[in-house]
């Protein structure tokens, strides 16, 4: 698990990654009211594929 920062267009979003990065992601973004922590759980089950992680702004 790696977290991280990108910025655009002065926005600034935390992403987390798993798993091999050199693979095709799956991206993930959680619904409002919930956080990237929603989706930990499910991060085991990808070790051999790639999974991001995405906070959508506003939330951390």
């Amino acid at each position: 698990m790696t977290e991280s920062y990108i910025q655009a267009n002065g926005i600034k979003i935390c992403y987390e990654t798993f798993g091999n990065i050199t693979r095709f992601p799956i991206i993930l973004i959680h619904g409002i009211g919930a956080t990237k922590e929603t989706w930990k759980a499910q991060s085991e089950g990808f070790n051999k594929g790639s999974m991001w992680l995405l906070t959508i702004k506003g939330v951390s």
